[in-house]
């Protein structure tokens, strides 16, 4: 899966009815169109190989100690 969408702004809204459902669909088919419509369009943040912001969520514990450790020495300064 690739980790930047490959579709057009906008896309999604074609693909949407005028109106609302009248009725809710069963659970397989609301799947399938989630799986065909909107996961195409996803950004995969969590990709290793997706560098615009830092990857918290692999590097919390680090991250969050290199930050208490610099706002520790900023304060001894």
């Amino acid at each position: 899966m690739p980790v930047l969408p490959n579709v057009k702004p906008g896309y999604l809204q074609d693909q949407l009815s005028a109106s609302p459902p009248t009725y809710s669909a069963p659970f397989d088919v609301t799947m399938k169109e989630i799986r065909n419509s909107v996961v195409p369009g996803m950004t995969h943040w969590q990709s290793p190989n997706f560098f615009a912001l830092s990857n918290g969520g692999s590097m919390s514990f680090a991250r969050d100690t290199h930050r208490l450790y610099r706002i520790d020495k900023i304060n001894k300064n």
